[in-house]
């Protein structure tokens, strides 16, 4: 799996905001989620999502090279594929291996 510092960033703030948790044991989450993760640097820039805070994802797997985002966001979902990367949600991603 691969992300960004800025990925990293909003799903923290994200889970401050949205959750009723500690600082200290979301920074232990993190750094544990973090073990399992390739940081990225993306240095293109994208324009293309309805949602801009979209973009970030797709810079992200430009620079990772990968060929799925799999998401659950419906503006990502939407576009299905960005520069010959295919966007689905978990299920499609599973499916493809059953």
């Amino acid at each position: 799996m691969f992300s960004s510092q800025e990925l990293i960033d909003e799903l923290k703030n994200s889970i401050f905001r949205d959750f009723n948790v500690s600082e200290e044991s979301l920074l232990a989450k993190i750094n544990e989620l973090l073990e399992n993760i390739v940081l990225v640097c993306p240095v293109r820039r994208v324009f293309t999502c309805e949602d801009p805070d979209d973009n970030k994802v797709l810079e992200t797997a430009l620079e990772a090279g990968v060929q799925f985002i799999v998401s659950g966001d419906k503006h990502l979902l939407k576009m299905k594929e960005f520069e010959g990367i295919r966007i689905m949600g978990a299920k499609e991603f599973l499916d493809l291996f059953h």
